[in-house]
């Protein structure tokens, strides 16, 4: 064999074995680089996965949270239209209380509520009335002790009276009816909001 022929087996040797060191290289790359892409996927798909469940939840709450408001507003448009509906209902029945303080048949009324409570009570030391209600509580009668006193609390009519001692007052305005209707037919009218 020649030195030409050695040649060029001993370089053909060196670049096979440089091509079986390339290819073992490669291979190696190929399987580190498929290792990283590998993890990089795995880490990826689990930040996506997060991200995913972070932003599906704020959706969530933003969506509970404009339930809620829509609820809450609506709610609110429900009771002011409760409450506009039972001011406009006994703003009329107060008209009417107003048109029957004037009427013959108050003086009837009155006269019951004072005996009544004078009934109710073992020593009346003050009725309390409006002032133009003096006249019919007086043409009604006064036990003899109790003095006729001027309330401006008392708007649409009746009367309260209080013992002697004042440890007893007992109401029977119709102020005091129309407040205890107002809140009798709050709670039970069916117009519950909840």
């Amino acid at each position: 064999m020649t030195n030409e022929e050695r040649i060029s087996m001993f370089v053909e040797e060196i670049e096979n074995e440089a091509k079986a060191k390339k290819a073992a290289i490669e291979k190696d790359a190929d399987a580190k680089i498929a290792c990283i892409v590998k993890k990089g996927k795995t880490k990826i798909d689990a930040d996506a996965a997060e991200y995913l469940r972070v932003e599906t939840e704020k959706l969530k709450n933003d969506f509970t949270k404009r339930v809620n408001e829509v609820a809450d507003q609506t709610k609110l448009k429900l009771l002011n239209k409760r409450r506009e509906l039972m001011d406009g209902i006994f703003s009329e029945i107060r008209s009417m209380m107003t048109d029957y303080v004037v009427s013959e048949k108050y003086g009837e009324y009155l006269k019951n509520a004072l005996v009544g409570v004078l009934n109710q009570m073992d020593a009346p030391g003050k009725i309390f009335a409006r002032r133009e209600d003096f006249a019919l509580i007086r043409a009604i009668g006064v036990p003899n002790g109790a003095e006729i006193v001027e309330d401006d609390t008392i708007e649409l009519g009746g009367i309260k009276a209080a013992n002697k001692s004042g440890d007893q007052l007992l109401d029977s305005t119709l102020d005091a009816k129309l407040f205890a209707q107002y809140h009798w037919f709050a709670e039970h009218s069916g117009l519950i909001i909840s």
